[in-house]
């Protein structure tokens, strides 16, 4: 399958749209991305190195503290070490 330029302008000008639409929404207001582009991080990190919890798990023990039950002690600490994310 090829393309033509006049296709890839017209998918540039619906990609303005989109983003012209996500930015009227105010979501990039509500949601913090690089909180949680750094919790992803963590998480997928952890998780190769064979962590057992969530990512909603995660999230909860970064930014609440809160160790989850029923989970190895070792894969919480493991996530205590990347707490460096600001509040």
């Amino acid at each position: 399958m090829y393309f033509c330029i006049c296709q890839f302008k017209e998918i540039e000008l619906m990609d303005l749209k989109l983003i012209d639409r996500y930015k009227t929404l105010g979501i990039g207001e509500v949601v913090d991305h690089e909180r949680l582009t750094l919790i992803s991080i963590v998480y997928h990190s952890t998780r190769i190195e064979g962590s057992t919890l969530t990512e909603l798990e995660t999230r909860v023990l970064l930014e609440e503290g809160l160790l989850p039950a029923n989970k190895a002690l070792h894969d919480s600490l493991k996530k205590r070490k990347s707490r460096n994310l600001k509040k």
